[in-house]
């Protein structure tokens, strides 16, 4: 009798052998790859645990995120496997036959290096981007919670913010402050370079009246680099600034 009252279970399926091929479904994608990326990195924390290894793990998602995790940090162990990896290569180089083409291995090593270095500068900018995406965030929320008026994230209360948010916080400040003085500087040259066109002076400051003209001229007959123009019209002459002497 008790076992018939007991509830009747469903029939499990067990663990599933999923074949290794890619998810055609993008969501079940996408959660795939955060439980294994997930996965990934707990086996990598327990062999630094257990064998007290120095390791990196670096993982780009379908959508181009990047995700990593290192011991003791991502950047010092990839800096420290550059340097070992640029020693053997100068070993490899002493200990080479002379009647190797020394040229075209060169050439190679030091295509292979600035590869390296370009993917250490692009990772350390990702983290960074990463970093200043999260602050940015937590300063929206900030904001958010507080008394709902729009500011500025510089103007944001910095009470809850740690000392590395703070940091980065400034970084960033920098940043802005860079790209704004860089931009007056551009506005400054491009409003100098349009400035330097031919200046005329303007009418209300030239003499309409013909007389002051012809008696101005008179009176410098023996000083020609004085000399102005004369006109019998009424109208205003329209007279370049530089010869304007009257």
């Amino acid at each position: 009798m008790a076992v018939k009252n007991k509830k009747e279970r469903k029939p499990s399926q067990g663990r599933k052998k999923i074949p290794i091929k890619m998810i055609e479904i993008k969501s079940n994608r996408q959660v795939t790859f955060s439980k294994r990326r997930n996965g990934l990195f707990k086996k990598a924390s327990e062999l630094c645990v257990l064998c007290g290894a120095e390791l990196a793990v670096i993982v780009f998602s379908p959508a181009g995120k990047a995700y990593s995790f290192g011991n003791p940090q991502v950047d010092s162990t990839i800096n420290r496997f550059l340097s070992s990896h640029d020693n053997n290569n100068n070993h490899q180089l002493a200990i080479r036959p002379n009647n190797v083409h020394r040229h075209g291995f060169s050439a190679h090593e030091q295509q292979q290096q600035q590869t390296q270095q370009q993917y250490i500068k692009v990772s350390n900018q990702l983290d960074l981007e990463k970093k200043r995406g999260v602050l940015v965030e937590k300063l929206k929320k900030l904001n958010s919670t507080n008394d709902g008026s729009d500011k500025f994230w510089w103007e944001i209360p910095i009470d809850g913010l740690s000392l590395n948010e703070l940091e980065q916080m400034k970084s960033a400040m920098e940043e802005l402050k860079k790209t704004v003085a860089k931009r007056i500087e551009e506005l400054v040259i491009n409003g100098a370079a349009s400035s330097s066109s031919p200046v005329m002076m303007p009418t209300p400051f030239l003499n309409p009246n013909p007389i002051c003209c012809m008696n101005s001229y008179a009176a410098a007959e023996n000083r020609p680099e004085a000399k102005c123009s004369i006109t019998a019209t009424t109208t205003p002459a329209i007279v370049p600034y530089d010869d304007y002497n009257c």
